[in-house]
């Protein structure tokens, strides 16, 4: 399966944006046939959704919530279903002061999450830290 992805290049100092790829140790974004390497701890995938501004979320995003000014952060990975079985699923969630979220409960009509993209976890990791 491919997915879209972005990932912080340390040669450029920029982020780049592609299909995330995984060889051997090294993880890459793909975008028109040219390879980046990218910091891994930076790689996000996109998850769909959009703030309320535009700006595309991923995964590892930061999110200021518009209902409480909570912040959030976007994860994607294994979880507890929401449902209560205790069976895992995976997938793009939102954790907000330890509670796990769906994004369909934090999202108007469609792919619009209720809320401003503020920063990432990579380039500012102390945001959820007072956060939660």
């Amino acid at each position: 399966m491919l997915m879209e992805g972005r990932g912080y290049d340390p040669v450029m100092s920029c982020w780049s944006y592609g299909v995330a790829l995984k060889e051997k140790q090294e993880i890459f974004v793909s975008q028109n046939y040219r390879h980046v390497r990218v910091t891994g701890d930076s790689m996000g995938f996109f998850s769909g959704y959009t703030d309320l501004d535009g700006n595309r979320v991923f995964e590892g995003d930061v999110l200021r919530s518009l209902l409480d000014w909570s912040l959030m952060e976007i994860c994607f990975g294994r979880h507890e279903a929401y449902d209560g079985s205790g069976r895992q699923e995976t997938g793009f969630y939102a954790v907000n002061q330890g509670e796990m979220m769906r994004l369909e409960t934090i999202s108007l009509q469609g792919k619009v999450l209720v809320g401003d993209v503020v920063g990432n976890v990579y380039e500012c990791p102390e945001l959820i830290q007072r956060g939660h």
